[in-house]
């Protein structure tokens, strides 16, 4: 674009409030649904014990755990996004 352009540019590197809020809700939908298949897991672990069992759990904790992360992670780039 020449120099005298009106249109304003976004820097790629700068994201959006709306973005990060949009982030932030799919890294708590992880987490949630991680959850969901944890819990779901340990009840089917009482009807059919499977020495994997733990396995899945510590990967689904981790899953969750990061979700949260990423959710407060992304929750609190968009508030400063705001500022």
């Amino acid at each position: 674009c020449c120099t005298g352009c009106s249109i304003r540019v976004r820097d790629e590197n700068v994201k959006s409030a709306a973005e990060l809020r949009r982030k932030a809700a799919i890294s708590l939908g992880v987490a949630v649904i991680a959850l969901v298949f944890l819990l779901e897991t340990s009840i089917a672990h009482r009807s059919s014990p499977s020495p994997r069992s733990p396995l899945v759990w510590g990967l689904l904790g981790v899953m969750a755990v990061g979700g949260v992360a990423g959710w407060a992670w992304w929750r609190g780039q968009a508030r400063r996004a705001d500022d």
